[in-house]
C-alpha cells in the first residue's frame, strides 16, 4: 500500500469520527445548563416577571379603590367671631349611608376584580417563562449545530491536509488539493456563521432571564426525547378550561363586571349622609343631629350604569373567546406532537449516514470511489445530524406547547 493511502486511511476517519454520533453536550457533564435551571433564575431576575407582579397590583388596587366607602367628613365650625354676639361653635360628624347595599355589591366585584388580577399575572408570568423556554431551546440547537459544523470543518480540515500530501507525491491533481482546501476553508466560513447565531441566541436567552450574557452557560445541545402518551382531546380540553389562568382570569373578570352593574345601579339612588355633633351657642351647649341628601338633578349616574353594563358585555364575549382559544390551541398542540412524535425514527437517520460516510473514506481510500462522493456522504451525514437535533428540538418545543396549553407546569411529561 502507498504511503499516501496509509496516511489517508489512518488520519481522515480518525478525525472524521467526530460526526458518527449527534452531540449530547457541551458543557461540563457535572455542570449541566438545564431547562429548569434557565427558567428557574428568569423567576429570580427576569425584568419582565418584576413588570408582571406591578402590573397586578395595579389592577388589584383598582379593583378595591372602587369599592371603597366614602370617608367621613369631621367639621368644626365658629360663627359670630368678632361680632357683639356670643361666639357658636359646632363640631359635627357626617357619615354617609349605603341604605341601598351598593356597597356590598362593589365589595364583591373587587373581590372578583382581585381574583382576576391575580389570574392575569399568573398568566403572564407563563408567557414570560414560556418565551425563556423557547429562547433556551433556542440556543440549544444553534449550541448542537455549532458542534455538527466544527466536526464537519475538522474532518475536511484532516481530508484536504491528506490530500495536499498526496499533491506532492503526484498522486492526485492539483485541483484536488485545491478543491478539499476550499471545502475545509469553506467550512471554517460555515462554522464561523453558526457559531454567530449560536451566540445570538445565548444573548437573546440571556436577556430574557435578565442576566449579563457571560453569566449565561451555553445551554447543552438537544437530547434524545422518547415519545409520551397524550391524554384525548376532550380530556385535555376540559383539564385545561380548569386549569389555564387565562379561563380563570375572563371569568372572574365577566364576574366583576356582572357585580359592578348591579353596584352601578343601586348607586343611582340618592346619597344620603347623616349627621351629628356638638354646639355651643349663646352659652348653652346643645347637640346637632340632621340629615343630608344629595339631589340627582344634573348627575344622575346614567354615563357609569352604561359603561358598567358595555364593559360586562364585552368581559362574557372575552369568556367565549378565551375557551375557544383554548379549545383551539390545545386541538392542535396535540396534534403536532402526534405528528412529530410519529414522524419515524430521527434517531437512527444520523447513525446511518454515519455508517455512508465509513464507507465512502474507506472506498476512497483504496479509490474506489471520487472525492465528489466522499464530499457529498460527508455533507449528507452532516445535515442529518442537524437534522435530528432539530427533530429533537421541534418534539421538546410540542412537548412544551401541550404543557402551555393544558396549563400544566412548563418541564413536565404531557
Amino acid at each position: 500500500m502507498r504511503p499516501w493511502t496509509l496516511l489517508l486511511a489512518a488520519v481522515v476517519p480518525a478525525l472524521a469520527s467526530a460526526q458518527t454520533t449527534v452531540p449530547a453536550s457541551s458543557t461540563p457533564p457535572s455542570m449541566p445548563f438545564r431547562l429548569a435551571d434557565a427558567i428557574e433564575l428568569a423567576r429570580q431576575h427576569s425584568p419582565a416577571l418584576v413588570a408582571v407582579a406591578g402590573r397586578m397590583h395595579v389592577a388589584a388596587g383598582a379593583s378595591r379603590q372602587y369599592a371603597a366607602m366614602p370617608n367621613p367628613t369631621v367639621e368644626w365650625r365658629a360663627e359670630n367671631l368678632d361680632s357683639p354676639l356670643q361666639a357658636d361653635r359646632f363640631l359635627t360628624l357626617q357619615l354617609p349611608l349605603d341604605y341601598t347595599g351598593r356597597t356590598v355589591a362593589a365589595r364583591m366585584a373587587s373581590g372578583a376584580g382581585v381574583r382576576a388580577a391575580r389570574a392575569d399575572s399568573a398568566a403572564a408570568a407563563r408567557v414570560v417563562e414560556y418565551d425563556v423556554a423557547r429562547a433556551y431551546h433556542a440556543a440549544s440547537l444553534a449550541q448542537g449545530r455549532a458542534r455538527i459544523a466544527a466536526d464537519q470543518r475538522l474532518a475536511l480540515e484532516s481530508l484536504a491536509e491528506a490530500e495536499a500530501v498526496r499533491h506532492r507525491e503526484g498522486a492526485v491533481a492539483e485541483v484536488v488539493a485545491m478543491r478539499t482546501a476550499n471545502e475545509a476553508a469553506r467550512a471554517r466560513l460555515a462554522e464561523g456563521a453558526v457559531r454567530a447565531v449560536a451566540e445570538r441566541t445565548r444573548a437573546e436567552l440571556a436577556r430574557l432571564i435578565g442576566l449579563p450574557v457571560d453569566s449565561i452557560p451555553a445551554p447543552a445541545p438537544p437530547e434524545r426525547i422518547d415519545a409520551a402518551s397524550v391524554p384525548a382531546v376532550d380530556e385535555a380540553v376540559a383539564r385545561a378550561l380548569e386549569s389555564r389562568p387565562e379561563v380563570e382570569a375572563a371569568r372572574s373578570r365577566a364576574r366583576e363586571m356582572g357585580l359592578r352593574v348591579t353596584a352601578e345601579r343601586l348607586g343611582s339612588a340618592p346619597p344620603v349622609s347623616v349627621v351629628g355633633g356638638y354646639k355651643k351657642t349663646s352659652g348653652y351647649d346643645t347637640y346637632v343631629l340632621g340629615v343630608t341628601v344629595g339631589v340627582p338633578f344634573f348627575d344622575r349616574r346614567g354615563g357609569a350604569r352604561e359603561q358598567a353594563l358595555g364593559e360586562r358585555m364585552s368581559a362574557q364575549a372575552e369568556v367565549r373567546a378565551t375557551e375557544d382559544r383554548v379549545r383551539s390551541e390545545v386541538a392542535g398542540a396535540l396534534a403536532a406532537y402526534l405528528a412529530l412524535a410519529g414522524a419515524g425514527d430521527a434517531e437512527g437517520l444520523a447513525d446511518r449516514a454515519a455508517e455512508v460516510v465509513e464507507v465512502a473514506q474507506a472506498a476512497y481510500g483504496e479509490g474506489a470511489t471520487s472525492l465528489l462522493e466522499l464530499l457529498a456522504a460527508q455533507q449528507a451525514h452532516a445535515d442529518a445530524s442537524a437534522a435530528v437535533l432539530l427533530h429533537r428540538t421541534e418534539l421538546a418545543l410540542a412537548r412544551l406547547e401541550i404543557n402551555r396549553a393544558l396549563g400544566a407546569p412548563i418541564i413536565e411529561a404531557p
